[in-house]
């Protein structure tokens, strides 16, 4: 069993999927083929988001969402991998649709093919609304998702039928950035296969970045309230009608999806007109594991479980403060013995979330950046490290009653004989508990 062919988790990243800068329709109107703008002026400032294109055939939509979550999917897992940095990509169609975790079928290639065009050709100017990756603070941005496309044919040496299409694609900068800099959300496969449509896929992307905590995207709220004009926004539903009740009937089939596939514990509609909101339940509160805080905690010489769960329970600044605390009190202390120890205590008696507003005082970005060049040692670890981290999120699976003792002890022993890895188990986190036994019964028919 080939585990690293198999791929249990996929990624959107979470500016795209926040500002909606691809509309789930699937069809657009021909007013719309040549972009959109929704910007407000204030004065000198501006806010707001214009979109233009040179492609025939519209604006990216529909399926391109699932395109460019395939895209980003593969780019994250070459940087993991150190293959690259992740923005040059040589893929096919059925290397897009698998990463997207699509269902691999001829009809979707050319619609692959035409959602890769509109995303090079397609430019989007963001006013004071794009989150750095590495101050976590707003800025403009100019970009098209995708810097270079290009269209390669490979024949067959013994059947010109069977000639293959690659793509060479680099993704844009602002982009790869996300991808470097932890700004990218992990999204659950075995909900993207019960939802039924791109439109319902791209909604739960959406609504998986708006109930993030922008401070640290790795924590997530259990409800959530949006007016209708931000799901509009969001969603990027582009038509002439205004009317708050037709954008209603086009969302409800997305949210019945949701909560036909367990993402949601329900949604309520309330108000009318301009006044109406949507109020969501989701069934799970969320949280996910930050492998860029477990990664700089295994570098500082904390052990696997303890590096799981407090990258659970901390914020990634958190955790850089401390990390910046206790290098701190080496250099003015040299008989510190322990000081994986003195991090650990940093973070649990609060001195770390105290030192906060000294900590943001400092140049953050290049302890930022000090700290990704320094935990680059990390990434090529002992696999003990990611098997302790994996049995320790069977652990916090089991406290929370989605598996059984003997699934605990079954998968433990499949983890430490490297059957299944950190990136298996790390996507049953945000699974509600029909989802995690469905994985399960996945895993343990293909042993």
């Amino acid at each position: 069993m080939e585990r690293g062919m198999k791929l249990r988790r996929q990624v959107t990243e979470y500016n795209v999927s926040r500002l909606g800068l691809i509309s789930i329709q699937t069809r657009l109107s021909a007013e719309h083929h040549a972009g959109w703008q929704a910007v407000q002026v204030n004065g000198t400032n501006r806010q707001g988001i214009i979109c233009s294109t040179t492609d025939p055939a519209g604006v990216p939509h529909g399926m391109a969402s699932d395109v460019f979550s395939g895209l980003l999917t593969e780019a994250a897992i070459r940087a993991e991998g150190g293959i690259s940095s992740g923005t040059e990509i040589v893929t096919t169609a059925a290397g897009i649709a698998k990463h997207a975790n699509l269902k691999v079928h001829a009809r979707h290639y050319p619609v692959i093919d035409q959602a890769l065009t509109a995303l090079a050709a397609t430019k989007y100017k963001v006013f004071a609304q794009w989150t750095d990756p590495m101050t976590r603070s707003s800025r403009d941005a100019t970009f098209s998702i995708l810097d270079y496309l290009e269209r390669q044919e490979e024949e067959h040496l013994f059947n010109k039928a069977q000639a293959q299409r690659n793509y060479v694609i680099r993704l844009n900068q602002e982009i790869a950035r996300s991808v470097e800099g932890s700004l990218v959300l992990a999204i659950n496969p075995t909900i993207l296969e019960l939802l039924p449509s791109p439109g319902a896929r791209a909604v739960y992307r959406m609504l998986e970045s708006l109930r993030r905590d922008p401070e640290d995207v790795t924590r997530a709220a259990s409800t959530l309230s949006l007016n209708i004009a931000t799901l509009v926004e969001t969603t990027r539903l582009l038509s002439s009608r205004q009317e708050a009740g037709h954008h209603v009937r086009l969302l409800t089939s997305p949210f019945q999806a949701l909560v036909d596939a367990g993402y949601l514990h329900g949604y309520e509609t309330v108000g009318r007109g301009a006044e109406t909101k949507i109020h969501f339940r989701f069934n799970d509160d969320g949280a996910l594991l930050n492998t860029e805080s477990r990664r700089l905690l295994l570098e500082a010489g904390i052990t696997g479980k303890n590096a799981e769960s407090l990258a659970i329970g901390h914020t990634r600044e958190e955790i850089e403060c401390a990390l910046w605390v206790v290098d701190d009190k080496k250099r003015r202390d040299q008989t510190i013995r322990n000081p994986a120890g003195l991090i650990v205590k940093t973070l649990k008696d609060g001195t770390a979330r105290d030192m906060l507003n000294q900590y943001r005082q400092r140049n953050r970005p290049v302890a930022v950046k000090a700290q990704k060049v320094a935990s680059a040692a990390a990434e090529a670890a002992p696999p003990a490290s990611s098997s302790q981290a994996a049995n320790g999120i069977l652990q916090s699976l089991r406290m929370q009653s989605k598996i059984t003792d003997t699934q605990l002890q079954t998968l433990s022993e499949m983890v430490n004989q490297g059957k299944l890895g950190l990136l298996d188990i790390s996507g049953l986190i945000t699974s509600p508990a029909p989802a995690v036994q469905k994985s399960i019964a996945q895993w343990l028919t293909e042993e």
